[in-house]
């Protein structure tokens, strides 16, 4: 579906979303990242911190993992650079900007 040029989804019509909360219990990551592993998706989405991007990187180095949140990801060595992450793991443009104001 395209609008104005831009790719647009609706859940249920042409994305699914596998959604995971580990209600506060952070061992929960290691699990939730394993599984879907397993389930095979096109990309991995993370929020909420660092935790969910580590448990993540653990599971595959083929996937895509788009950080949505957390640290500092270059010191953190989950990317190269952020315009240049190289790997596997990414940070949308959006996101890039807003973590730019607050590094500055």
């Amino acid at each position: 579906m395209k609008r104005s040029g831009k790719v647009c989804y609706t859940e249920g019509q042409n994305i699914v979303v596998e959604w995971r909360f580990v209600d506060g219990k952070s061992e929960r990551y290691q699990d939730f990242a394993a599984e879907i592993g397993r389930l095979k998706v096109d990309a991995i989405v993370t929020a909420s911190g660092d935790d969910p991007i580590i448990a993540a990187m653990s599971v595959t180095k083929a996937m895509p993992i788009i950080i949505l949140t957390g640290s500092d990801p270059v010191a953190r060595g989950f990317v190269g650079s952020p315009t240049h992450p190289g790997g596997n793991v990414t940070i949308p443009p959006n996101v890039l900007a807003r973590a730019d104001k607050v590094i500055r």
